[in-house]
């Protein structure tokens, strides 16, 4: 195994003008990245042609040939060889990266972070050593999600033998530099020794020391190879007792000493043609080179800086009111949830927190049950009033859909399972017909018109499981007239709408259901609709199964154009306008994604609301608790839910979202692309920070290619990071306290903390616990004097958010 120690470099860049052939073989893995001009590469016994656009990965003692008609301008960065075979591991082999020969990939982030190692390089290195080895990894880490080819046929395991030589092999090559015994490797294994050395000389016909001995001579060759390193601390690096038993073991395998194998091989080496006058010495010269050529050439971030400063300045004076919306809504899912004490208890420390106004309820009428005698109908409501009664004492008002939902769950955006199925809609249409009214009447008489009279109805069209409009607009209006009519006429004042519009659906479906409505002199309380971010594919395209193609759109402001054109249908259709409510969003249908429990979600709510709640009336996120869409194959502590919260009552980031949110003030003094600043009163200021990052081309264009459990950042577009600095004036002269709460990658990320632990599966009631006492944002308190301005600053990687209270000190 090979350690870097203080003295040794892992890496090296130079710049350089090709203005004659090179011939080279380099000890180290190499990226070849393009600045200017034009070259030809020949590599592997193939001739590669390259444009300033191009970028390589050439592999150690691979001899290549290079030239260029005119000159070209060249940056190379090199990497020690175990170093970065050590970083892969097992997935080394399977790295492949040209530019050349793979046309379709986009590689200008690849580029861009080979320019920031460049870079680095080229600066105070005393200064930089970390920053240095922080942009060495975030390198890796996107070749390891980009760049890393499958597992092929031939190497997996294809029966329990082969599973058993594979983890015995990988036991012994992680583990060969210690002292192990057979007796390791068979506790390991949970085998008898005896089985053991009987399993090695069937399958490898090879003795237990044999084996061990053979991974330590080759890991000892490769570090005499590719090193300087004196063969003694080779020797105890690879596990050998001492330096006599190495050296003997090495001359029976090789019929040469160590010094003599390192002196053959660089002995036949092939020396470089490059001339020294062609490098480029002066380090400011190289980051020009660097940072105009490839900025200019891929049109992405500046990386000559290390983040995007905006400086805000707004003063207290002006300010007006808002209304937050926010928190007007949040989704339950199906009654049946309200049997299970955990969720009425998570349900109950979400709502003392956060304070939502309703709280949405699909499938409600399933819980009347009826019996008949003797010509006689008797309705039982009291798996209805015990939610009812329940959800009063967490002071949440209900916003019943009405709607024929089933049990469905979204694994994939085009993967679709559906757990129970739905009723017919004429049989749905009949029991609604006959227990909509038994509602009405039974709730009035218990809670009283007053209290039934706050309650909201939403009637959501008819659809199928890939929610796709089955029911036309005649249809739909006439089922909502049905219920508007029944629930107008026993509390008028209570509000009913609908149709719960698909936005991946043409807005045209809309326009035409909300002209049927006013045909019928129907005026619905309100319009409602949701929000994912899908788009059809302009050319018509359909599963194996006839469903219709959708597609992540590679739009990050696609929800505010969608609800800008609902709004405007509205303004066109309506004289009285109805509110409009988003009673279902969030950033991705299925129910089994990691970015759920990621702190991209909570990135996501604070810029979705922020975007957007000064032109809908609710928001309604979806959903409240893992506990919802929890079935057999959700055994983990997580497991990509849509939750706020885990099935364990973890919050995720995307609850410390709405609980930073629920914290801004009634008034706004400012709002832009990363901020909205608030007043709670002239002695109390808010502002609310994110950096937001959306979906890359790639992984929009095909998500399960992806391992986010592992690699959540994987599907996100590369940002530098933001640096804010708010100045606020017109604050009373005095003492203020800020208090700073910071989600990030470190804080209020539940994922981070499972990962952290290897993701374990069952863990005990104390170490739950222990989640949830670590898993919260960072929280800093701090004073400050003011004579009128107040500075405050903060910097944000992606998908992080930051909420600064300022309070005046008495």
């Amino acid at each position: 195994m090979y350690h870097l120690t203080k003295n040794q470099s892992n890496s090296k860049a130079i710049v350089y003008k090709l203005t004659a052939p090179v011939n080279y073989a380099s000890q180290t893995v190499t990226f070849l990245c393009m600045l200017t001009g034009n070259a030809i590469i020949t590599l592997d016994h193939q001739l590669f042609h390259l444009s300033d656009r191009d970028v390589l990965l050439i592999l150690p003692d691979k001899p290549y040939h290079l030239e260029s008609e005119a000159s070209a301008l060249i940056l190379e960065l090199h990497f020690d060889y175990l170093f970065f075979k050590e970083a892969f591991s097992e997935s080394y082999p399977r790295i492949v990266c040209n530019s050349a020969a793979d046309t379709d990939r986009d590689y200008s982030v690849l580029r861009m972070y080979i320019a920031q190692i460049a870079l680095v390089h080229y600066s105070d290195l005393s200064e930089n050593r970390f920053h240095l080895l922080s942009s060495i990894y975030q390198l890796f880490h996107y070749i390891s999600t980009e760049f890393v080819g499958p597992i092929p046929d031939h190497d997996q395991p294809k029966n329990k033998q082969e599973k058993k030589l594979q983890k015995l092999l990988s036991y012994l090559h992680q583990n060969y530099p210690t002292s192990i015994a057979l007796q390791d490797l068979a506790d390991y294994m949970e085998i008898t020794p005896q089985y053991l050395v009987r399993f090695m000389k069937q399958h490898l016909n090879l003795t237990f020391y044999e084996c061990l001995n053979q991974i330590r001579l080759l890991a000892a060759a490769e570090q005499l190879q590719y090193t300087s390193i004196p063969p003694n601390i080779i020797a105890l690096s690879c596990g050998f007792p001492n330096l006599s038993a190495f050296q003997k073991l090495f001359l029976h395998t090789y019929d040469l000493s160590p010094s003599e194998y390192r002196k053959n091989l660089e002995d036949s080496r092939q020396p470089s043609d490059l001339k020294q006058d062609a490098v480029i010495s002066e380090p400011a010269l190289a980051k020009d080179f660097i940072t105009d050529n490839i900025h200019a050439a891929d049109g992405g971030n500046s990386i000559a800086e290390s983040s995007l400063k905006v400086v805000v300045e707004e003063t207290i004076s002006k300010s007006k009111p808002i209304r937050p919306t926010w928190m007007e809504l949040i989704n339950l899912g199906f009654p049946q949830n309200f049997e299970k004490p955990s969720f009425r208890e998570h349900l109950t420390g979400l709502q003392s927190e956060l304070h939502f106004r309703y709280g949405r309820i699909q499938g409600i009428l399933d819980l009347i049950d009826s019996y008949s005698s003797e010509g006689t109908t008797t309705y039982s409501m009291l798996k209805i009033f015990r939610i009812i009664d329940f959800l009063r004492s967490i002071h949440m008002y209900p916003l019943f859909d009405l709607g024929n939902s089933s049990h469905i769950m979204y694994k994939e955006h085009q993967h679709i399972d559906e757990l129970s199925l739905n009723r017919s809609q004429v049989d749905y249409n009949r029991r609604m017909k006959e227990f909509l009214p038994v509602l009405m009447k039974n709730c009035i008489n218990r809670y009283g018109f007053q209290e039934v009279s706050l309650w909201k109805f939403e009637l959501w069209m008819e659809y199928n499981s890939i929610m796709t409009i089955i029911e036309p607009p005649q249809a739909y209006a006439e089922r909502f007239q049905f219920v508007y009519q029944t629930i107008k006429s026993f509390v008028p004042s209570a509000k009913v709408g609908g149709p719960g519009f698909n936005t991946f659906i043409p807005v045209s479906c809309l326009e035409s259901t909300i002209r049927e409505l006013i045909r019928r002199h129907l005026a619905p309380d309100f319009i409602s609709f949701y929000l994912y971010p899908y788009i059809r594919p302009e050319t018509p395209k359909f599963t194996e199964s006839g469903a219709p193609f959708i597609l992540l759109s590679k739009d990050k402001d696609l929800y505010k154009k969608y609800i800008s054109q609902i709004r405007a249908l509205i303004n066109r259709h309506f004289t009285e306008k109805p509110e409009l409510y988003a009673t279902e969003y969030s950033t991705h249908i299925s129910s089994r994604n990691y970015i759920n429990d990621s702190t991209y979600q909570a990135a996501f709510i604070v810029k979705e609301t922020l975007d957007n709640f000064s032109a809908v009336d609710a928001l309604g996120y979806w959903t409240f608790s893992d506990i919802s869409i929890e079935y057999g194959d959700s055994a983990d502590i997580l497991f990509g839910g849509n939750g706020l919260m885990s099935r364990n009552g973890i919050k995720k980031p995307s609850y410390y979202a709405f609980f930073l949110l629920k914290k801004l003030g009634d008034r706004l003094i400012g709002k832009g692309d990363h901020y909205i600043i608030t007043a709670e009163s002239d002695q109390s200021f808010q502002i609310l920070a994110y950096h937001y990052s959306y979906f890359n081309e790639r992984f929009c264009n095909n998500p399960k290619e992806f391992e986010i459990l592992r690699n959540p950042s994987s599907a996100f577009e590369p940002l530098p990071p933001l640096d804010l600095t708010f100045r606020l004036s017109g604050l009373r002269d005095g003492t203020y306290t800020i208090r700073q709460s910071t989600v990030n990658q470190n804080h209020g990320n539940i994922l981070h903390e499972w990962l952290r632990m290897d993701t374990p599966r069952d863990l005990s009631n104390d170490e739950i616990d222990y989640l949830k006492q670590i898993s919260i944002p960072d929280l800093k308190i701090s004073k400050a004097e003011v004579s009128d301005t107040l500075e405050l600053s903060c910097h944000l990687t992606i998908n992080n958010i930051i909420l600064f209270e300022i309070d005046f000190h008495l």
